[in-house]
């Protein structure tokens, strides 16, 4: 008979170990979920009346140069004269200006959320930190679209 304080063998270690992991990942809150919830808050909407809405082939890139685009710079005259070295400057510039807006997480998803008469798009991805056993999620609003009562409020003032 083995005895309860033995040490446990190699497999069973795993399957406890696999079993915790599931069982922390199981209570965390989803991305969608996150941006339903910082949206509700922000709005004072009830979340009955939120619609959630992941926008596939989006980068939070994608929204901010649609609604508050950085300004490019212009190429030095001998590269602008050249269509060829044009081209490869232009790729390299667009690279670099992707490149610095990939904050606040690489590897974001983005979310149009929509109630209340508002619209939200959020950045959200999942944090590194661990709270607790479980992980955590961040949103960050990229976009704001106000109501039309709201925006007709905000001209009067």
């Amino acid at each position: 008979m083995r005895s309860l304080c033995a040490p446990l063998a190699p497999r069973p270690r795993l399957a406890l170990l696999a079993a915790l992991t599931v069982a922390s990942l199981v209570g965390c809150k989803s991305l969608e979920e996150q941006a339903r919830d910082d949206f509700s808050e922000a709005v004072s909407c009830p979340t009955s009346k939120i619609k959630v809405r992941e926008l596939e082939g989006v980068t939070a890139f994608d929204v901010r140069e649609k609604h508050n685009p950085t300004p490019k710079p212009k190429p030095p005259a001998e590269i602008a004269a050249d269509p060829e070295r044009l081209a490869i400057w232009e790729a390299k510039e667009e690279k670099n200006r992707r490149a610095s807006q990939r904050e606040p997480g690489f590897g974001s998803d983005v979310f149009e959320v929509k109630g209340c008469g508002e619209t939200i798009t959020y950045e959200c991805w999942r944090k590194n930190k661990w709270r607790g056993g479980e992980s955590s999620v961040g949103c960050s609003q990229l976009h704001r679209d106000l109501s039309k009562a709201r925006a007709k409020a905000l001209e009067e003032d």
